[in-house]
This record gives structure tokens, C-alpha cells and sequence, in this order.
């Protein structure tokens, strides 16, 4: 092997890297655009959101290394998620354009306070070189140390939100255990409002919708029934079933408040769910004036649950059908199977002698071999044609107003209610020779046929004949 010579020396060269496009472009003017937000609209709020729409737009604008790149807010939205703010969203999607080199924000807070969401954020945006630039913490998201950084403060920032919100729940609570109803957007609700002095008063020409649904509902009608007439005689063509019914359970008709109905155990999510048990609750009684007495509430309530409880033991999807099968089929829905407690359903014959006459059912009864039928199957093969079922209530109603004495009191207010009606009724239609769904729906509770053809009348106020 050749020994080196002693003088020969190496030449090494250092190769520096080619600066980057902006690098080159270093005279270009980075795009900048500043993100601010405010998460309540009271006065205070939207007074300092203002200052910071002001603030940035001149801090850009004056800087001469800056080009203005617009100013994105949000008002009045929660920061725990990004999912409510809509020029958040614009301006992420306006940097991945690349119109944005640079976002200048206040704080992480104002940022997000939702460490995982903010992160996740943050390195989209690198991805695409866009620094953000957190003034009260002094930190560039682009930097070596700043994730480590926004990590840590993100975390605190979070925290600090958690701790926030419960506070927040505690004083709720302990509004709740005063009975303060002041927090109750009382405008919002159909018939209330609130006076010069704070104090929560009726407002009469919305309360009359609210006691003719308590009313009519009282009187058999549905709530489909009732959402229709408030559009004819009200025009009040924004109800809907649903809101009727909302209206029914609503107990500040009644002059009560119930707080705590729902709760949130996301605080990021700020999704509500019901309160069952999960949180305690809070009644107040006799908290502000009652568009309906207590009485009528109850009863109508009472009401609700006795069709509820209706419609499960008779395996019936709806109390109420519609207007023109209760004008023409009023016991529809109303004659229940006395073996199997199913209600019967309108049928058309097939057989020779009375084919395309309609009768009553059991849906539950499969034909043929009744003996031999199916464990799940009725034996019930009774069959009434619609006129007999319709003698049937004619004769009950006619033998009550020949007997009236027959209605007697009873401990559920609800039969006694209907008892003081069905009497007031009796003298109202006297004898009657044909049916009428109006009378039908005020007074029967259901026609029960066993298998052997015998058949119950059996009214609301409680009596069976």
C-alpha cells in the first residue's frame, strides 16, 4: 500500500442549501389575517369584539411587511368546539387557498379551548406553512418549541373552561334552589311576556290559544285535530301536533316552573339530553300568574296518560285517527278484543250472502280453523257490522238517559270530570237514534266483545253496561 504523501491535502466544500420559493420572494409581503372572537352577545362582549376588529385591521394595515388578508369573527359562539363557527371554518379554508401566510389571534383561548380540536387545527395549517401567532402568550405556532408550548397552555386554556362552565352550573343551581325564574325567556312562550318592572305577565290574546287547546282537548279532540282549527279560526298555521301536545305538558301554564329538565355532561359538545335522575331537579309552585287553573292542567294530563296507557293495552300506534274516518267510523279504534285485548279493525266480508258489508274484527284473529290458530293468534272470531256496533252505543247512550243515576262519583278525578260532563250531555241529546262522532269522542271509552259475542259499552265517566 502507498503511504499518503505528507503535504497532500483535502479541499472540502460546503454546499449550502437553495433558499426555499419564499426565501427568494423575501421582498413579498406576507398575507396576514387575523381571527378574533367573542363567545356571549351582551353589550360588554360586543364592545370588546368590536375593539379587536378595529385593533387588528390597523395593526396590519400600518405594518408595511404585512398584506392586509382580512379580519375572520365569530360573535357570540362558544369556543369548546369549531363546529359553530362558520368564518373559522372560511378562514382555514381560505389558508389552504393560500391566501393566508399568517393569522394573528389574541389568545389560544379566543383560538379554541379545546386542546384536541386546536392541535389538530395547528397542524393542518403547518402543513401548508401558515403561522398563527398568539399575542398574549407570544408564541409562533411555526417555532421549534411552540406545539410543545401551545400543548401546555391549550391544556390550561381547557381546564380554565371546564372550571368556567361548572361554575356556571353551580349558579344555576343555586338560582334554581331560590325559585329565580328571571332567567326564563318568558317572550318565547305563547301567552307570557315580562312587564316594564320585570315581572312576568299574561298576554291575553295569546292566552286564549292556550286555553282553547286545554279546552278542546278536554272535549276528545286530537292534537292533529286542534293544530288544524288554531290555522282555521286563529291562523295560527305554525302549530303542529307536537306543539300542541308541548303545550299540554308544559306546566308553566299552570303557574309552576320546572327546572333541570335537561342537562349537559359534555362541556365540549354542549349537547343537551334529558335529565333522568342523572342531576337533581327543581320545582317551583305558584311562581308567576297561571294561564290555566291547576285543575284543568291535571285533568288534561291525566288525560295524555290514560291515552298513552290506551293505545299500549290495546296495541294501537295512535288514539286519535283521522277527521274523515272518525266522521264516518267513530268506533274505529274504540272496540277492543275481550280475549286478547287487541282492537278490532274494519274488515269487508267476502262470503256470498253479505259480500262487500264491513265489519269489526279482532286484528289479532287469523281466519279459518279458529281452534287451531297460532299461539300468538286470537280464538276471537266474533264479527260486528258497523250499523250493530253503532245500535250498540245507541242503546248504552239510551239506557243512561233513562237512568242517570247509574253516573256515580268516583276517586279519580278524571271519571269524575267526565261524569259531571256525560250527565250535562244526557240532557243536552236526550234519546238518540243515530250516532254522532262528536258524542262518541266525549263520552266512549271503548266497546269490549269477548268470544262468545257478548259485548261492554263502557263510558269515560266509568260505567259499563
Amino acid at each position: 500500500m502507498k503511504k499518503k504523501a505528507e503535504n497532500d491535502t483535502r479541499k472540502v466544500t460546503v454546499l449550502f442549501p437553495q433558499p426555499s420559493t419564499k426565501a427568494i420572494q423575501s421582498e413579498e409581503k406576507l398575507k396576514v389575517a387575523a381571527y378574533c372572537r367573542v363567545s356571549t352577545n351582551s353589550e360588554e362582549q360586543l364592545s370588546s369584539y368590536r375593539a379587536q376588529l378595529s385593533y387588528y385591521e390597523k395593526l396590519i394595515k400600518e405594518n408595511e411587511a404585512y398584506c392586509f388578508a382580512g379580519i375572520y369573527a365569530d360573535e357570540g359562539v362558544s369556543a369548546f368546539t369549531n363546529i359553530r363557527r362558520v368564518a373559522f371554518s372560511r378562514m382555514i379554508d381560505d389558508a389552504k387557498d393560500g391566501k393566508i401566510d399568517r393569522i394573528i389571534t389574541k389568545s389560544l383561548s379566543r383560538f379554541g379551548r379545546n386542546t384536541l380540536e386546536c392541535l389538530k387545527t395547528l397542524r393542518l395549517l403547518k402543513e401548508y406553512t401558515v403561522d398563527v401567532f398568539f399575542e398574549k402568550e407570544n408564541i409562533h405556532s411555526l417555532q421549534y418549541e411552540g406545539e410543545i408550548m401551545i400543548t401546555l397552555l391549550s391544556a390550561v386554556a381547557q381546564q380554565e373552561s371546564i372550571a368556567l362552565s361548572e361554575n356556571i352550573k353551580w349558579g344555576k343551581r343555586r338560582k334554581f334552589e331560590k325559585g329565580d325564574i328571571s332567567a326564563i325567556p318568558w317572550k318565547n312562550i305563547t301567552g307570557y311576556d315580562k312587564d316594564k318592572n320585570g315581572e312576568v305577565v299574561i298576554v291575553e290574546n295569546e292566552a286564549v290559544i292556550i286555553r282553547y287547546i286545554f279546552h278542546e282537548f278536554l272535549r276528545g279532540k286530537g292534537t292533529k285535530q286542534i293544530a288544524r282549527e288554531l290555522d282555521q279560526k286563529f291562523h295560527l298555521n305554525k302549530y303542529t301536533a307536537r306543539q300542541v301536545y308541548n303545550v299540554l305538558e308544559n306546566e308553566k301554564y299552570k303557574g309552576d316552573v320546572r327546572f333541570g329538565l335537561s342537562i349537559t355532561l359534555d362541556p365540549f359538545r354542549k349537547k343537551q339530553i334529558p335529565n333522568k335522575g342523572q342531576a337533581p331537579q327543581y320545582y317551583v309552585k305558584n311562581s308567576h300568574p297561571a294561564i290555566v287553573t291547576p285543575e284543568i292542567w291535571e285533568l288534561a294530563n291525566m288525560e295524555l296518560n290514560r291515552q298513552r296507557k290506551f293505545c299500549s293495552e290495546h296495541h294501537m300506534q295512535k288514539y286519535h285517527h283521522t277527521e274523515n274516518q272518525a266522521m264516518t267510523l267513530p268506533l274505529t279504534g274504540r272496540i277492543v278484543c275481550g280475549n286478547c285485548g287487541h282492537a278490532f279493525k274494519i274488515k269487508t266480508s267476502n262470503r256470498l250472502i253479505e259480500k262487500g258489508q264491513r265489519y269489526y274484527g279482532c286484528i289479532n284473529h287469523q281466519t279459518g280453523y279458529l281452534r287451531e290458530t297460532g299461539p300468538d293468534n286470537c280464538c276471537n272470531g266474533t264479527r260486528i257490522f258497523v250499523e250493530d256496533a253503532h245500535q250498540l252505543f245507541i242503546n248504552a247512550w239510551n239506557h243512561l238517559v233513562d237512568h242517570p243515576e247509574e253516573i256515580k262519583p268516583s276517586d279519580d278525578p278524571l271519571k269524575d270530570y267526565r261524569a259531571g260532563e256525560m250527565k250535562r250531555l244526557l240532557t243536552v241529546y236526550v234519546k238518540i237514534d243515530k250516532i254522532g262522532p262528536k258524542l262518541v269522542r266525549q263520552t266512549l271509552d271503548r266497546i269490549c266483545i269477548d268470544e262468545n259475542g257478548d259485548a261492554y259499552v263502557i263510558f269515560l265517566c266509568g260505567v259499563r253496561i
